[in-house]
Formats: C-alpha cells, structure tokens, sequence
C-alpha cells in the first residue's frame, strides 16, 4: 500500500509530491487499455482518483505521451470509460520486473472527472459479491 509505494520513490520528493495531489487516491484493481498512437496496451489499475491513475502496464510507455485511457471500474459496468491525459512518470515495477506488468504509469487526466471519486469510493468500500463458491467452507 502506501509503504510500498514509498519505497519505490526517493524519500526527499516524496513531500513535494505528496502536496501537488487535489484529489483523494483509491487503491483499486481493474483492466485498463492505453491508447497512445495506433497501438493498444493493456494495463491494470493500481490506484485512481478523479484526476489521475497509476497503472501497471505491459508496455513502456513516454513520459509526456498522450494517453486515452479506457476501462470499467466493475465487471457490472455495461460501457467503457473513456479519459484522456498525460504520462507524468514511468518507472519500471520492483515487484513486477520481469513478469506481465513490469512498467509502472502515472496518468494525468486532461480534465478532473469529480463523478469517478464516488465511482472509486463505493467500488473500494462495496461489500464482496457472496461466498466464493470454490473455497472450502469452513
């Protein structure tokens, strides 16, 4: 989480950066697709907020690239989201390396969407589905 996170920046930028975000982060998990040019990444969501995203991706993608960055917050979702912004920083992922999402993004949305941090809140804070039917009961 936020420890993670930490360690991944060097500690002397961590205040001023830290100071720079106008809207509350939520740690969430979904698919994402970066579009930027002709091609198409796929890429999940690490953490979101109204005006930005932090993705791990399968592809590099250039700080300061124009992204449109489109996704569903939940499978009940019936159509994408669609947002343009900004790469502001992109560092490859210490717990992913060599695996499927080794790059980390941080997206700056062109606009604030206000709406998704009530989209974001109620996704972090909704109860699981039910009972996972393919665990064993207890």
């Amino acid at each position: 989480m936020v420890d993670d996170f930490n360690k991944t920046i060097p500690e002397e930028a961590i205040p001023s950066f830290q100071d720079q975000r106008a809207h509350s982060r939520f740690q969430l998990w979904f698919p994402v697709t970066l579009i930027f040019g002709r091609k198409q990444v796929w890429a999940v969501c690490r953490d979101a907020s109204a005006g930005g995203m932090l993705v791990a991706s399968s592809a590099h993608v250039n700080t300061g690239a124009k992204v449109t960055v489109r996704f569903r917050v939940s499978p009940s979702e019936t159509n994408d989201r669609t947002i343009t912004g900004s790469v502001l920083r992109v560092h490859s992922d210490p717990e992913d390396e060599d695996g499927a999402w080794p790059h980390r993004i941080a997206i700056s949305f062109d606009e604030p969407m206000p709406e998704l941090a009530a989209v974001f809140h109620a996704r972090v804070t909704e109860p699981p589905a039910g009972p996972d039917s393919s665990m064993p009961s207890r």
